[in-house]
């Protein structure tokens, strides 16, 4: 494998982590914000 084509194969995967992370974030800032609803006080 040519340097190039692991950079290649590298960024391709940094991105696709980049993109999980961020559905990963909004699910949380989702839950966080009370959209499953908040215990009772």
């Amino acid at each position: 494998m040519s340097y190039d084509s692991e950079q290649e194969v590298r960024l391709q995967f940094l991105e696709e982590a980049y993109e999980h992370l961020n559905q990963i974030e909004s699910g949380l800032l989702g839950i966080g914000s009370g959209g499953g609803g908040s215990p009772a006080t």
